[in-house]
Formats: structure tokens, sequence, C-alpha cells
């Protein structure tokens, strides 16, 4: 109840409003469009099932107050996980379209992961508009590399699973998720759109922004749900897990997504520059790369939008998750990955297909 008074909310109780028949027990609504990189049937087909806890943050009137809170959670989601879920938790007006679901990633204080996914499902019970409905999933980084290390694959394979219906009535004790750890062979497809959809340098330039190490605020024309998987898939494995996002959050000081996004507006764009400290990215606009001597991940991902060869390195991200499993990469130490994946890819391209290191390199 004090979070809802927080944020705007009205902590009257009543009869809570009834979600629409088509939003009880069903898919999150639009999920091949809010966390879908690649079609379920694009997974790998033998995957082990784990075991991942689960939270559901929404309002609901409760016997211990009325209004946005952990309604719902199962049994190993600890007594402080909760709490901290209730900060991070999105209540009324919080997304940026209400009629487009928010994918959203972050780690707690126990050391955990949480991929949610935020919708607008109903109205609430106060009538002030939308009811707000999250879903999170818990899971440890070494359950994350199970799906090569990106959120949305965990989302797509629990909603593929048919485990994360919209409850019309939350249970207070959730059962905790069984699902097949899927993720594509190849993100190839994926990484494809960095050059058939974007504007040159777009992609190495929101690299930069996440590597810097600055909160970054997005204009992504194209959808932020598609960018932001993108981004992840232009990162080796281990790495993703270090970049929290939403795709359709508001900023909000109370969840301190290091990607989240930024409306088309220039007047907008500037305020959430100076009330969040955002450098601000523009995937709508052609970004040349300037020459900064030493040669950067950006810079390879630029590299590799030239030349076209995104199959060249999906394929070499994928042959490098044993060996990055053993010595895992961070964003830290990416930018000295950089040269030696040149010259790695190069060298494949070479054996490939005939063409010099050199000229692979430089795209040309």
């Amino acid at each position: 109840m004090e979070r809802d008074r927080a944020e705007g909310g009205d902590a009257r109780r009543g009869g809570q409003k009834p979600f629409p028949p088509e939003a009880q027990q069903r898919d999150p609504p639009a999920a091949e469009s809010a966390f879908s990189p690649d079609p379920p049937s694009s997974l790998s087909g033998d995957a082990r099932v784990v075991t991942l806890d689960q939270a559901v943050f929404t309002s609901v009137q409760a016997a211990r107050g009325a209004g946005y809170q952990v309604a719902g959670r199962s049994a190993g989601v600890t007594a402080d996980e909760c709490r901290e879920l209730s900060r991070w938790g999105p209540s009324h007006d919080s997304l940026v379209d209400p009629a487009v679901p928010s994918v959203n990633f972050h780690r707690l204080d126990s050391g955990r992961l949480c991929a949610s996914r935020s919708a607008a499902v109903g109205g609430e019970y106060s009538g002030r508009g939308a009811q707000v409905y999250t879903q999170m999933v818990l899971l440890s980084a070494e359950q994350l590399a199970e799906f090569s290390g990106h959120p949305f694959y965990v989302l797509q394979a629990a909603v593929s699973a048919g485990e994360l219906p919209v409850h019309e009535e939350v249970p207070s004790q959730l059962p905790p998720l069984s699902v097949g750890a899927a993720a594509p062979t190849s993100d190839a497809d994926l990484l494809r759109e960095v050059g058939t959809e974007l504007p040159a340098g777009a992609m190495a330039e929101l690299l930069d922004a996440v590597l810097s190490g600055q909160g970054v605020g997005v204009v992504a024309p194209g959808g932020m749900g598609r960018a932001v998987a993108v981004m992840l898939a232009c990162l080796p494995a281990p790495c993703r897990a270090e970049v929290s996002f939403c795709t359709g959050l508001k900023p909000s000081p109370r969840r301190p997504f290091r990607v989240v996004p930024v409306p088309d507006d220039p007047m907008l764009r500037r305020r959430a520059e100076r009330q969040y400290n955002l450098r601000i990215v523009d995937l709508g606009a052609p970004v040349p790369r300037p020459s900064r001597g030493a040669f950067t991940w950006p810079d390879l991902v630029s590299e590799v939008a030239a030349a076209g060869h995104w199959e060249e390195f999906a394929a070499w991200l994928h042959e490098t998750r044993e060996a990055f499993r053993r010595a895992p990469p961070t964003l830290a130490t990416l930018d000295h990955l950089a040269p030696r994946a040149r010259d790695a890819l190069a060298a494949g391209a070479t054996g490939a297909t005939g063409v010099s290191p050199v000229r692979w390199a430089v795209g040309r």
C-alpha cells in the first residue's frame, strides 16, 4: 500500500475489477513482438529442463494492503528478494505505450538475476486505467548460461511452455517454473538485422555507450525490443548478464536500468538526458565511427556490419561459448578481446571463402 501511494497510487478498498475474458489465463499478449528474437521453432530441441523461481508484481487487494505489490511468488523467492522486487516493480502509468509490453532484466542483491515482462492487462480496481502486470523469472547466472546468457530466450522458453499465464486472481503461492533451457544454435539471422535495418554505425554506437558504464537512453524507431535483443546478441554470452535493461518502461530512479527507451521527441529526450544523466543513442541516425587509436569491441561490430559477415561473427560467438565459460570475459575486458576476435574471424573468413584477412577486416 505504501508503494502504491508513493507512486501516485490509490489504496482504496473495494471489489477488484476483473480482467477482461481474453486476458484471463492466457499467454502474455504480443509475446511474439515483445520478446521473440527468433520464433520458438528455431530454438534447440533437446533442451535440458531447468527449475526457475517466479513472482508476479501487480495491483491487488490483499490482507496486507491494497495496491501494487508482489502478489504471488514461488517458495524459493526469499523475503529479501521479495522486497527488492517490489522496488523494481513498475506500477500505474509506468509503460511507455500500454499497447506494447516491456521486457526487463536486472541483477538482485542476492546475486540472482530477474528477467521480467510488464504488460497492461485489464483495468485497475481503482478505476485509474490499465493495470500493469509484471511476471518475474528468477534464475542464477549458471541457469542463464543455459539460455546463451540471453534473457529474451528465458522468457520465450517460459511462454512457449505455457508457464507464464496471466492470473485473474494471483495465488499468493506460485509453483516454480519448469522450462526447457533452449537457445538458437546461431544468432546470425538476428544479427543480420544490424546490417539490414539499422543505419551505419548505429549498433556500434549503442555498444560503445553500454561499455562506457553510463546510463543509456535509446531512441529505437524500429522497436526497442528488437534493438536490445540484437545488442545483446553482439556480446559474448557471459557479458550479457551485466547489461540491465527495459524495453518499454519509463525511466525511474526506482529502476536504475543501464539501458532504457526514450521518446523520439527532442524536448523529452533532453529532459530524460538531464534528469537521469543518460547518454542518448538514436538508432535511426547514421553514426560515423571516429578513429580512436585502440581497436575496440564496437569497432569490431562496425567492421562486421560493413563486411556483412554476420554468419562468421555468430559462428565465432557460438564456437567460443565453452571456452568463455571457463574464462568468461566481462564488459570491462571486452575491448581487449576485440583485436584477437578480429584476427580469429579474419582467419576463419580466409579459410572459408578465400578472402584475405586484411580485406575481410576492413569490409572491402
